[in-house]
């Protein structure tokens, strides 16, 4: 799973000599570019299963070759597969963002 790293500041600051603390509240969220396309190669593989696998060659006709059921099965069960899964990536996204990590961030000077 893939994180960023999202930090948004909060208003209190102190200042102890040249340097500034800063706290700072920092939570792990996930990228759901990555989990749309882990879940479309997902439905793919389950596309490729139920096409070449569960589907009987009696049942194939000159008007349905077994390369047409399998691009119909790929687009639909794809975009089914990148459904779930951007869906999982937003419930992670919120539980995420309920239990940030709160952190003092401390500047330091460049020398």
């Amino acid at each position: 799973m893939s994180t960023e790293q999202n930090t948004s500041p909060t208003s209190r600051t102190t200042h102890q000599d040249d340097h500034s603390d800063q706290i700072v509240s920092v939570r792990r969220a996930p990228s759901i570019p990555a989990f749309a396309i882990t879940g479309g190669v997902i439905g793919l593989i389950v596309a490729t299963l139920l096409t070449f696998i569960f589907t009987p060659t009696e049942m194939l006709t000159l008007d349905y070759s077994r390369s047409a059921v399998f691009g119909v099965l790929a687009v639909v069960i794809g975009a089914i597969g990148a459904t779930v899964g951007i869906i999982i990536a937003l419930i992670l996204d919120r539980r995420s963002a309920k239990n940030p990590e709160t952190l003092r961030a401390v500047e330091t000077s460049d020398q």
